[in-house]
């Protein structure tokens, strides 16, 4: 049996480790969500984190970059049943 093995990263293309992947998933949330998240997340302030924001990639280009997209602006639920449906995906192309 397959197995599929995930590797979460912030900075994925700009380490260069894409290339290492059969696939790029990318979770996807608009900056004010991000902002917020990590903000409820770790405690830091706006600022901090727009500014480690400016040394990565913009999302256009983690967009163009990635062959699939999951939007993660909505609820949990949203996401896991993206995430359940990629799965599928996957697996009818093994």
């Amino acid at each position: 049996k397959d197995k599929m093995i995930i590797v979460e990263s912030a900075l994925l293309f700009e380490s260069g480790l894409n290339k290492d992947m059969d696939y790029v998933i990318l979770v996807y949330a608009n900056k004010k969500n991000r902002i917020k998240r990590i903000m409820e997340r770790d405690g830091s302030n706006k600022k901090d984190i727009e500014k480690i924001m400016k040394h990565q990639f913009d999302d256009k280009k983690n967009m163009e970059n990635s062959d699939f997209v999951l939007v993660n602006n909505k609820d949990f639920d949203n996401l896991e049943s993206q995430v359940e449906f990629l799965v599928k995906v996957l697996n009818a192309l093994k």
